[in-house]
């Protein structure tokens, strides 16, 4: 049996930015297609497990301990004047409660607990199990280190090549992670509070405790395929479990 995790944010915010140019495909359509179409490559199976890990709405312990943390991601978003996010977000929460119901997935929310995260406690707690990353940010290829994990990009399709996941580490704490906004220890020194931040492989501890209390007992959950909305994602989800012919 495999661990499936996947970066909700990732696939939530691209969804977004693709419907921008087609307003006639709807958020939640796009966001399932495009992760149906992943576990499609990934090649899972029916006794997989698949886990949505979501980012904490409560925000992220890392800003308690870096106050500029992610500062710059409002006003970025704010400068897309054709979106209402307020709206974007609570259409999509309500999605998602909805289809928490709907699929067999387990999603994920721990109270400041980001889905990076959750995707590092999974590969540690499961470590006799293959655990699968899907996400394109970088931040989970340092977990490469750990031998039962392999991470999926959802944007080349493939399962990607990490020759040195300490290295990863190292040079984002060195450099930074302008994504983050977060300044490196060549920048503004002060090693030990970079490693804390951006360091997957040693939590604190009360987050991975509050993970694991989430996923150590995954319940089995039915598959309520009738319930989706959308024919064209009904009969993608059909084709999930096929392999394709050499």
């Amino acid at each position: 049996m495999k661990y499936i995790v996947i970066d909700n944010g990732v696939f939530f915010f691209r969804s977004i930015f693709s419907w921008r140019n087609n307003r006639n495909l709807p958020i939640i359509w796009l966001w399932l297609r495009s992760i149906i179409a992943c576990l499609k490559r990934i090649q899972i199976d029916p006794e997989d497990k698949i886990i949505l890990a979501i980012d904490s709405s409560k925000g992220s312990w890392r800003k308690q301990v870096y106050k500029e943390y992610k500062a710059q991601r409002k006003e970025q978003r704010e400068k897309y004047l054709d979106v209402d996010w307020q709206s974007v977000f609570d259409e999509f929460n309500y999605n998602l409660e909805q289809y928490n119901h709907i699929l067999d997935w387990h999603f994920i929310m721990v109270d400041f607990a980001e889905a990076d995260d959750i995707g590092a406690v999974v590969s540690k707690y499961f470590k006799d199990n293959e655990v699968i990353l899907v996400s394109s940010d970088c931040d989970w290829e340092q977990l490469a280190v750990r031998e039962n994990v392999r991470i999926f990009s959802n944007i080349s399709k493939k399962f990607k090549t990490v020759k040195n996941p300490y290295k990863v580490l190292q040079q984002k704490i060195m450099k930074g992670d302008i994504a983050d906004n977060i300044k490196g220890v060549k920048e503004e020194g002060n090693f030990e509070e970079k490693v804390k931040i951006i360091s997957l492989l040693n939590l604190p501890e009360d987050i991975e405790t509050k993970i694991i209390e989430k996923i150590k007992d995954l319940p089995k959950k039915e598959l309520r395929i009738e319930d989706i909305p959308f024919e064209s994602v009904r009969k993608q989800y059909y084709k999930i479990y096929e392999r394709e012919v050499e």
